[in-house]
């Protein structure tokens, strides 16, 4: 029962994280585009939605492949 607890809770913050790193990033791409110049900040919110989606997709990844061979055992 603790152990699906913090398993849910691990996964609930993983899930926060994500969002909040999406965010961060808009809003850092719309200040670069008003700021700096707009391509600029278009180059940025492009790359910073591909490098946060690789990275985020390799770690929920992980912990699929974690849960499938948890869960075969």
């Amino acid at each position: 029962m603790v152990k699906n607890f913090v398993v849910r809770f691990g996964r609930l913050l993983l899930d926060a994280i994500v969002v909040a790193s999406f965010v961060i990033a808009l809003i850092y791409s719309l200040v670069v585009m008003f700021s700096v110049g707009f391509i600029f900040g278009l180059f940025s919110l492009i790359g910073s939605f591909i490098a946060l989606f690789l990275s985020f997709f390799v770690i929920y990844l992980v912990i699929d492949i974690r849960d499938a061979l948890v869960h075969k055992a």
